[in-house]
């Protein structure tokens, strides 16, 4: 557990400066405005003495509404919007179906997990894969639940652009689910991972870059799973 409260700590430090900021930036403007905090905290509807631990930082657990309630009444707009920030905790699933593509790969490919897309990024690929030998490598964006096709490929394009050319293996759990969701959305998935499977897997036997980015779809504890249908002859298209 050791990782994982590591990455509490931080986060939890994070979130204190947020909230150091956005009350040192309320406290201020009220000081200016030249109003007691009486005043505002009737306004706000909260007691006077809420209003001055909230001002001294003193409460770690304000609710964003009584922030933004507060900022109201002083002029300001306290808003909340996420980015894309530090790396996730990953799940058993995603671990699992990471952990099921490295064993099918030769031991001369090493792995390192979790690596950032540039180095003043803080997003991660899932895996960053290099041959010992011919210096081949890729990265490896792993899915186990595909919920929003266009989320995912924005969010995997917006990586490739940060991490300049770099080939991508979008590795997919085999489940009735994801093979659906590519099914129904062949050709976005195609126009952004236009490789074939089994050439990807042949190159990678071979210790080379695959030649274009591919989807590779590997079911639970199975031989990589053959892929979608596709028209005779149109092996770019080829997900299997």
């Amino acid at each position: 557990m050791t990782s994982r409260e590591r990455r509490y700590d931080r986060a939890a430090a994070r979130a204190a400066k947020v909230m150091a900021v956005v009350c040192a930036e309320l406290r201020e403007a009220r000081l200016s405005s030249g109003r007691s905090q009486r005043d505002i905290a009737m306004a706000a509807r909260i007691s006077p003495s809420q209003l001055a631990r909230i001002e001294l930082g003193q409460n770690r657990s304000v609710p964003l509404r009584t922030l933004v309630l507060l900022g109201s009444m002083l002029g300001l707009d306290v808003m909340v919007k996420s980015y894309p920030g530090g790396r996730i905790l990953r799940d058993a699933p995603q671990l699992g179906v990471l952990s099921r593509f490295r064993d099918r790969l030769d031991g001369e490919w090493r792995w390192r997990q979790e690596v950032l897309v540039a180095h003043d990024e803080q997003r991660a690929w899932d895996a960053y894969i290099k041959h010992a030998g011919t210096r081949a490598e890729f990265v490896v964006e792993a899915e186990t639940r595909i919920h929003d096709v266009q989320a995912l490929l924005r969010r995997i394009a917006r990586k490739r652009e940060a991490s300049g050319n770099v080939r991508v293996v979008l590795l997919v759990a085999g489940t009735h689910n994801n093979r659906q969701a590519i099914e129904l959305a062949r050709d976005a998935f195609a126009a952004e991972f236009p490789g074939s499977m089994r050439s990807c897997m042949r190159a990678l036997a071979d210790g080379r870059v695959p030649e274009q980015d591919t989807v590779v779809i590997l079911g639970p504890g199975q031989a990589l799973s053959p892929g979608l249908s596709r028209p005779a002859g149109d092996e770019a298209n080829d997900h299997s």
